[in-house]
């Protein structure tokens, strides 16, 4: 996969990502277990995704400008692998939520 796509895929994950963990905390399913994103979330869900939105486009845009340098290249597909992890330990929350 090309380092683009997976920024790609980032995008998309990001976005599903926000929509998900503030629904979740919503119904009392999860916590966020990021301290610094905790922190905006306790401010208002507003404030998180604006935070989490410019912190995560923030870090595209770094990784993507500076394509030709390796490390960066591994980073976008680092991303994406984390980013694909966090989607399964939502996918394991609700599935566990369906099933009880």
């Amino acid at each position: 996969m090309r380092p683009e796509n997976s920024l790609v895929l980032v995008v998309v994950l990001n976005l599903v990502d926000l929509v998900s963990t503030i629904t979740l905390i919503a119904f009392g399913l999860c916590y966020e277990a990021n301290p610094v994103m905790s922190l905006f979330l306790g401010f208002h869900p507003l404030a998180f995704s604006l935070a989490k939105l410019s912190l995560v486009y923030a870090g595209i845009g770094f990784l993507y400008h500076h394509l030709d340098n390796r490390v960066c290249r591994v980073g976008c597909h680092l991303s994406a692998v984390v980013y694909l992890l966090v989607m399964l330990q939502h996918a394991r929350v609700i599935s566990q939520t369906l099933v009880a």
